[in-house]
């Protein structure tokens, strides 16, 4: 009997020294996995970490897989990673959508996706346009559209520098987003001898605002307090940040719109110079 209960505690030991060398708690609370020395709130170590087999229904695990991996400074979703992105989607089998942005039941202040910079696309873009989505249809009111549209004057102009943007965030014009900038420090790679690995810390390295990045140079279009004025709803304000957006697709409609109703009174002009030809061949004749 002693014998067992000598076995069962050495059991126990063995056990919870092998969790106690997975699992890392400091004095600060700190967790760090794997045996990796927590220096934030929460590390793991590895190659690379995955989240995967996580639904609604079950408890969201975390595994050094291959397939779904974590990158430090870059992530990448699928079986191939490149430093080429700081994100790239690929996935391993057939799927109906490789990324699927929604708000969910949530109601978001600013837009579902924000990109800072230029974006390519090879494929092409659509927007739903099913007449049974819609309800309320009407024509464009042509009587006023030329009008409207002469207030609208195409513009050529440059984007304002980093320096300016910041003094008008200062000054509380804008208010963009703020990043914080945490500390890195080397520590050693206990899987790789001689190499070292860098990891956050919790101390802050600096405060980042981030104000838009637009393209240098000439640029063209139009002016949102412009457009306001004369369709409102093609003009969105990022309660956020206070900067005003154009919708330049919501105007393809009153363009085309436009083109027809000048090609009516194209037509209409065509067919009085036709009757004026008329008359004068009649009056010649005489």
């Amino acid at each position: 009997m002693k014998t067992k209960i000598f076995l069962f505690v050495l059991l126990s030991f063995a056990i919870t020294f092998h969790i106690q060398s997975q699992i890392k708690v400091n004095a600060s609370g700190k967790v760090g996995i794997a045996g990796y020395e927590p220096s934030n709130s929460y590390s793991i170590r590895g190659e690379s970490a995955s989240y995967y087999n996580a639904d609604f229904n079950s408890s969201y695990s975390i595994n050094n897989g291959a397939w779904y991996s974590y990158v430090y400074e870059a992530a990448a979703v699928g079986q191939n990673i490149s430093n080429n992105y700081s994100l790239r989607i690929r996935p391993s089998q057939n799927v109906i959508n490789t990324l699927y942005i929604t708000d969910g039941s949530y109601t978001t202040s600013g837009t579902t996706l924000h990109v800072d910079g230029d974006a390519t696309i090879t494929g092409t873009l659509h927007n739903p346009s099913d007449r049974r989505l819609k309800k309320e249809v009407d024509t464009i009111d042509s009587k006023k559209l030329f009008r409207k549209l002469s207030k609208i004057r195409g513009k050529r102009y440059k984007f304002k520098s980093r320096k300016e943007l910041l003094a008008m965030h200062e000054s509380g014009e804008f208010k963009f987003t703020i990043d914080t900038i945490y500390k890195k420090i080397k520590i050693p790679n206990k899987e790789k001898p001689g190499d070292s690995i860098r990891i956050l810390t919790d101390d802050i390295k600096r405060i980042r605002i981030n104000t838009p990045k637009f393209n240098k140079g000439k640029q063209y279009g139009i002016i949102a307090q412009d457009v306001i004025e004369e369709f409102p709803e093609l003009v969105s304000l990022d309660e956020n940040s206070g900067v005003y957006s154009v919708n330049y697709v919501g105007f393809i409609p009153l363009l085309i719109e436009a083109v027809n109703l000048q090609k009516e009174e194209v037509s209409k002009m065509s067919r009085q110079i036709d009757r004026l030809k008329e008359r004068i061949k009649v009056l010649e004749a005489n």
